[in-house]
């Protein structure tokens, strides 16, 4: 074996160990972030364009997440997205577009709240369906 083969192939073997470490879980930064969250959030997106999921609470808006087109993504909402008296609203923006779906207020009555939300390619045909399941 060459010098310069067996520097190769010592470079490549510390490439992969160095790459393969285990990753921890993220630490929470703030407690707002471990808590449980106040309800759960399923989003179908059914048109052929990617939408944005905004929290409006007050006037302000917190982004959950993206969801591209013609898939489902699931969120959890903490509970400092509430609005004091437990309601929440979602604001469902097309991107690349002025569309934009907002949901009526929701109101949270317990950690198993679950809101179905289903972006429709006409966008005014969305709609959104909360349920809440019994603690184990």
């Amino acid at each position: 074996m060459t010098l310069n083969s067996f520097r190769l192939t010592l470079s490549l073997l510390c490439g992969a160990v160095g790459c393969s470490h285990a990753v921890s879980p993220p630490k929470c930064a703030r407690a707002a972030d471990c808590e449980s969250p106040a309800a759960t959030l399923f989003v179908r997106n059914n048109k052929w364009t990617d939408v944005v999921i905004y929290v409006v609470h007050g006037s302000s808006r917190d982004r959950l997440g993206q969801v591209p087109s013609v898939e489902s993504a699931v969120y959890p909402v903490p509970p400092a997205l509430l609005a004091p008296d437990g309601q929440i609203v979602f604001h469902v923006q097309v991107l690349g577009t002025p569309e934009i779906f907002r949901t009526a207020p929701i109101m949270v009555v317990s950690s198993h709240t679950i809101i179905d939300l289903v972006i429709e390619n006409f966008i005014d045909y969305s709609t959104f369906f909360v349920s809440s399941e019994d603690p184990p």
